[in-house]
């Protein structure tokens, strides 16, 4: 089941960075990068218990293609092309799946609350974060857990950026950052600080996949030994890997 908004959602994916990546296809470190970023995704619906599953900003590949163990699994997506190709993987899955074509701000949604929550690389995109993550709470059902991936400040190749003179400072977005419609950076401390300011109780956060350079580069070397390398290279250089993740549980 797909609930849409509309010609104006289709004006804004026509000209959205994510859409065109995509119909391009995705680079080799992409590739990489999203099977980390969705181990870690999977290990907070593994290990908490949940039955209903909200899933904001997902792109084309939602995690109720990924993940099971749960009774209803709701996607809000602003982009309709992307809406569209969860329509189609979500017909075996009956009533099962409902997808919004929509921001979170303007959806409406076919449950008052949600057990669980994912925020996988969707925080950043959002311009009023606080009154984002205010509308998160209040969809959180008594017994939840929230995901939260974004990209780190701290990440080993925005220092070398720094180093270099390509980037000013670590407190400003990078060129591909506003490109790609990035309206904030964040370390993991800004990140804590700010959901605990929103009624959440942190739980657990870490950060993965040390990458030394810009995704450009990274995808001109990238093999899978190399990958799984970087991948534990995170334990000796900890809050220093390329995204971080946190869960949360709104409280209060």
């Amino acid at each position: 089941m797909v609930m849409g908004m509309g010609h104006r959602v289709l004006e804004y994916a026509m000209n959205n960075k994510y859409l065109e990546k995509f119909l391009n296809g995705p680079t080799p470190f992409d590739l990489e990068l999203e099977m980390i970023r969705a181990q870690y995704v999977q290990k907070t619906i593994s290990f908490h218990s949940h039955k209903h599953i909200l899933d904001v900003g997902s792109g084309p590949c939602a995690g109720f293609l990924k993940f099971d163990g749960w009774e209803t699994y709701t996607v809000v997506e602003p982009i309709k092309e992307f809406c569209e190709i969860l329509s189609d993987s979500s017909l075996r899955q009956k009533n099962k799946v409902v997808i919004v074509n929509s921001t979170l701000e303007n959806a409406i949604l076919p449950q008052k609350h949600y057990d669980c929550v994912i925020l996988s690389s969707v925080l950043h995109l959002v311009k009023n974060d606080i009154v984002f993550l205010d509308k998160i709470h209040d969809i959180c059902a008594e017994k939840n857990i929230v995901h939260i991936n974004v990209p780190n400040k701290l990440s080993i190749h925005r220092i070398l950026g720094l180093r270099m003179g390509i980037l000013q400072s670590l407190d400003l977005l990078g060129d591909k950052d506003r490109e790609y419609g990035h309206y904030h950076i964040y370390s993991i401390k800004e990140l804590r600080d700010l959901l605990m300011s929103c009624g959440f109780d942190i739980r657990q956060t870490g950060s993965y996949l040390i990458k030394p350079f810009d995704e450009e580069k990274m995808s001109e070397i990238i093999d899978r030994m190399i990958v799984r390398g970087l991948e534990k290279l995170v334990e000796d250089f900890k809050g220093y890997g390329c995204e971080l993740y946190v869960e949360a549980k709104a409280i209060g």
